[in-house]
């Protein structure tokens, strides 16, 4: 490669990381950012219509979940097809990318150098990887291509997440390759249908969770099966690699979204019951029927949600913009950075609140912007995260201090008010979701990178998708704990069509702007993929008041408000959701002294002793069951 085709891609080359005949792959700067820049030269050594086609249509697709996007493509003076990608995740512990020896050392965090630097995942980790990688597969296939070469070394990880990279033997089934893929993640049939996508996969998840070789399936080490997830994930794991890499092709998965889905159940616990288990059960259940029995009281878990009131005055703060997000544990502080009256000038007013002793402490704040507001508290930075109407620019404060520091994030977005804000363990980034703006509401995903300086979409405004559009919605993660790699979401304001003032028939409610929605969701921050885990109509609207996981069951700790109308005074009360058993749910009793949860300013786990701490309008409650 010369100057010229690097100036005609718009890089400037900083060095080699491949160098075949027929493919080079080079870090460059473009626009300021390190990228990857992929050249190739076509079999023909001719760039054909055909050939540019191809290049426009893969580009399309890459924006797609699970794909390594590519940015933009071309062709050079010198006859070479070009790729411009992101760069990948630097494999842990090298130097910074932004000095000259971090990037002579960069090392991509693959799927393989991950395995063979960090060790197996676990079976839970795995078949969250692999869902999103069945949802690349999914989407190549249903566009009538297939990929022939899925192996560790082409799962890159972009952001945290694996990324199904390589294009360069992508095609239409039946086709004649150039390649034949690698060796020992090819089924004897070949690579030219999708089937043959799955069974690489298969192979290539097994190497990630076992550490071995994809040459010695299918044997298992030791470890495993003395793991103890084994019975729980591991088994359900090892029977669908099994049957995505079985000889017979007609016994395999007979599409990425039935392997996706099985690899779902795998992640929430779900074991497949026995065929004659389940006639068993089937017949146990007619006699109980029969007989009169009931078998209900099998659901009814024995657990009780105790309240304790650490102070009794309520916490009604004003300007109050700390949430679930803005607690730094380790100084036990939630941080808050909201608007005063504008008539004084661009101010805001910091507050924190001592969670031992429940002391407010104020800041006054010189603001550059009216609607600053905190985000999330950044652990390893040490300083709240601020934002400027939902996504727009964004600002760091350290409390105590009397100004903001500008990071970055662009113009003001004017379609993401009321965003929900979240704090990614796993990116380290903050971000928000869903927001309203231009008379709809939305159900996109963006984060904050501090480093490019730039808000990065995860999920894209689709009105296709599943997770309806919605704002000021209710959420929580457990931070910290080992696979845990989820958010959940319940309720809020919103639309299953984005627009307000249409009324849908099964949702629970409307208030002639938004429907009022009470359903639950889940998302897995590795993958990108939703679940619903309560459809709309179960809780009844304004119910949901907050959500946790518990620190030690594979549970969700729904609590809801009283009742807006009730004649008499009443509690809230709580329901207990299994995740592993989703569609069901046990009402849980209340033990001391209840609130009312009229309103609710702030509520985190502590992971000092793993109760909820809440702070509600009637006062100051730990919470544990």
């Amino acid at each position: 490669m010369n100057d010229s085709d690097f100036l005609a891609c718009g890089a400037q080359n900083l060095r080699v990381l491949s160098d075949r005949e027929r493919s080079k792959v080079h870090i460059v700067r473009c626009d300021g950012n390190l990228q990857v820049l992929k050249f190739e030269r076509p079999t023909s050594g001719t760039v054909t219509p055909d050939l540019l086609k191809r290049q426009a249509r893969l580009q399309e697709l890459s924006r797609g979940p699970g794909l390594l996007p590519i940015l933009a493509h071309g062709v050079t003076p010198g006859g070479w097809l070009w790729q411009m990608l992101p760069l990948g995740n630097n494999l842990p512990g090298l130097p910074d990318l932004q000095t000259e020896t971090g990037v002579q050392q960069y090392t991509p965090l693959t799927l393989r150098t991950r395995t063979q630097e960090m060790g197996p995942a676990t079976a839970i980790q795995i078949a969250a990887w692999g869902q999103r990688l069945c949802s690349a597969l999914s989407l190549l296939h249903q566009s009538g291509l297939v990929h022939r070469d899925v192996n560790p070394s082409n799962i890159i990880f972009l952001d945290g997440t694996p990324r199904l990279g390589d294009y360069g033997l992508v095609g239409e089934p039946g086709t004649q390759p150039d390649f034949c893929g690698t060796e020992g993640f090819q089924p004897l049939e070949g690579t030219n249908d999708p089937g043959a996508d799955l069974f690489a996969l298969g192979r290539a998840l097994y190497e990630a969770w076992t550490g071995r070789d994809r040459l010695e399936f299918p044997s298992l080490p030791k470890a495993l099966l003395l793991d103890p997830d084994w019975q729980k994930h591991g088994m359900g794991l090892n029977e669908l690699i099994l049957r995505s890499d079985g000889g017979r092709h007609g016994h395999r998965f007979a599409s990425a979204e039935e392997f996706g889905k099985a690899l779902l159940d795998v992640e929430i616990g779900r074991v497949p019951v026995n065929r004659r288990v389940w006639l068993k059960v089937t017949i146990g259940a007619g006699l109980a029927a029969a007989t009169g029995l009931t078998i209900l009281s099998r659901n009814r878990p024995d657990h009780a949600l105790k309240w304790e009131r650490v102070r009794t005055s309520g916490f009604l703060v004003d300007n109050w913009a700390g949430n679930v997000w803005t607690v730094d544990w380790s100084q036990r502080f939630m941080h808050s950075l909201g608007n005063i009256n504008h008539a004084i000038g661009l101010k805001a007013m910091g507050q924190s609140v001592n969670l031992d002793t429940f002391e407010v402490i104020p800041t006054r704040v010189q603001s550059v912007s009216r609607q600053v507001i905190a985000v999330a508290w950044d652990p390893a930075r040490k300083f709240l995260i601020c934002s400027s109407n939902g996504k727009g620019p964004m600002y760091s404060w350290k409390p105590g201090e009397g100004e903001l520091t500008h990071l970055g994030g662009g113009q003001p977005s004017l379609e993401h008010f009321e965003a929900m804000p979240y704090w990614n363990q796993f990116t380290a980034r903050a971000g928000i979701l869903s927001g309203y703006g231009k008379f709809q509401v939305r159900n996109d995903r963006w984060e904050f990178d501090i480093q490019r300086k730039e808000w990065i979409q995860m999920d894209p405004h689709d009105l296709n998708r599943p997770f309806w559009p919605r704002a000021g919605i209710i959420a929580l993660q457990c931070p910290g704990r080992r696979g845990d790699n989820h958010l959940y979401f319940i309720g809020g304001l919103g639309s299953p069509t984005g627009k307000q003032g249409k009324e849908e028939p099964d949702l629970a409610g409307f208030n002639g702007l938004f429907h009022v929605l009470d359903d639950l969701w889940s998302v897995n921050l590795e993958t990108g993929i939703w679940q619903r885990l309560i459809k709309p109509g179960t809780l009844r609207p304004n119910r949901p008041a907050l959500i946790f996981r518990h620190p030690t069951l594979r549970a969700l700790v729904i609590v809801l408000r009283r009742e807006l109308n009730a004649k008499k005074p009443a509690v809230a009360h709580a329901l207990l959701l299994k995740l592993n058993r989703p569609e069901h749910l046990h009402e849980l009793e209340m033990v001391g002294t209840p609130s009312t949860l009229g309103s609710v300013s702030g509520y985190g786990v502590d992971p000092r002793d793993g109760r909820l701490l809440v702070l509600a309008n009637d006062g100051i409650f730990k919470i544990s069951i």
